[in-house]
């Protein structure tokens, strides 16, 4: 219950043995501005704003939500979750925002949630969606990437989270999907994944 007496509802997943809950709560995550290494990837300032996103690793949906926010009015996110809980909480979190008449209310409606295996979404879309309101634009994807000294959010959120690595067939999965590119988050330092070539990678630092 709010100050105001008006009642606020929130899904959560709750851990009473640790004392950790796992929400969508757009607090979590401040929004990023067009000059974010993020924003540059998925928007770069000298082409045109996409018009559709698949987050193909959504988790709790705070990377889909803030390029809902970033990327422009027009920019619809599809934010693919393939665990049954973190997707029900993804989608229960986004209704709730976009009623908030807050300032991620408005791009809360232009994400939607869908419980999914991203390998098996990006196939189909690859096959069907091709123009207009479905084709995809840009695939980001970001594998987990560092679990070695988790918070206790962070222990639970791995419990209910699939922590499968993006593989190569994923990654040509988003290729054949993504009209304009497939933003690949990578840790600084390591070897270019799937064969891919400094040449033919162009690097977004941050």
């Amino acid at each position: 219950k709010r100050r105001d007496d008006s009642v606020h509802i929130r899904h959560e997943i709750l851990d009473p043995s640790s004392n950790s809950s796992l929400s969508t709560n757009p607090r979590m995550w401040p929004f990023a501005s067009r000059s974010e290494p993020l924003i540059r990837a998925v928007c770069p300032a000298e082409g045109e704003e996409p018009l559709h996103v698949v987050d193909a690793t959504a988790g709790l949906g705070g990377t889909a939500l803030r390029m809902a926010f970033s990327c422009g009015a027009r920019c619809r996110v599809t934010a693919v979750e393939i665990s049954e809980p973190l997707a029900c909480l993804l989608d229960h979190g986004l209704q709730r925002m976009a009623g908030e008449a807050e300032p991620w209310s408005e791009p809360a409606t232009r994400v939607r949630a869908v419980h999914a295996d991203a390998l098996t979404f990006l196939q189909s879309r690859a096959l069907t969606a091709t123009s207009g309101d479905a084709a995809v634009d840009v695939v980001y994807l970001n594998p987990c990437m560092n679990v070695s000294s988790p918070s206790k959010e962070d222990l639970l959120l791995h419990r209910v989270a699939c922590l499968r690595p993006i593989e190569q067939d994923l990654f040509e999965a988003a290729a054949a999907c993504a009209k304009k590119r497939v933003v690949l988050r990578h840790m600084r330092g390591l070897d270019l994944p799937f064969g891919l070539s400094s040449a033919a990678v162009k690097r977004v630092k941050g």
